[in-house]
C-alpha cells in the first residue's frame, strides 16, 4: 500500500483474519501500529477463534481490538460462519459511507512525531460513534542549507 501514490484521497483498508496470537512476527506490535498509522491504512480485525474456554478476554483480543481502534477501523470477534459473512458485509458498509475529514494543525511542525487527535460528532445533542485514527504523524523535513 505505500507504493500508491498520494495524489488524491483514497481510502487504504487492511482486513486481518486471525486468532491474535504472535506465532512468528518479524516486527513488534507498536512497529505494525505505527506502519500503519504512517501509511494512513485502517485496519479492520476478524478474529477467528471460533469459541472460547471461558469468558476471560485472551490477549490475541486486546491484540486485535487494539490494532483496529487505532487506526480507525472496527473489531470482530466469536466468529462462525453467519459472523463472518456479517462482518465482511459491515466493512463494505462502512467503506461505501465513509467521509473523509481534513485537518490542519494551527502550527504546523514538521518533526516525524506521532501527534493525538480527538473526532467527535453530534447532531441536533445526540453523539455519533466516530471510527478515525487516533492521530497522525507529521512528515519529517530534515534541516537543510
Amino acid at each position: 500500500m505505500a507504493a500508491v501514490p498520494d495524489e488524491q484521497s483514497v481510502a487504504r483498508a487492511l482486513i486481518i483474519l486471525s486468532d491474535g496470537d504472535d506465532t512468528s512476527s518479524r516486527a513488534t506490535f507498536r512497529q505494525a501500529l505505527d506502519s500503519a498509522a504512517k501509511q494512513d491504512v485502517t485496519l479492520y480485525t476478524i478474529n477467528t477463534r471460533v469459541e472460547r474456554i471461558s469468558n476471560i478476554p485472551l490477549e490475541g483480543d486486546a491484540v486485535l481490538r487494539r490494532l483496529a481502534e487505532q487506526t480507525g477501523g472496527r473489531f470482530f470477534s466469536h466468529m462462525n460462519a453467519h459472523g463472518l459473512a456479517t462482518a465482511f458485509a459491515s466493512i463494505e458498509e462502512e467503506m461505501r459511507n465513509r467521509f473523509t475529514v481534513s485537518y490542519r494543525p494551527p502550527d504546523p511542525t514538521d518533526d516525524g512525531r506521532f501527534h493525538r487527535i480527538h473526532i467527535t460528532a453530534q447532531r441536533s445533542g445526540r453523539k455519533f460513534r466516530v471510527y478515525a485514527r487516533k492521530g497522525y504523524y507529521a512528515r519529517w523535513a530534515p534541516f537543510t542549507e
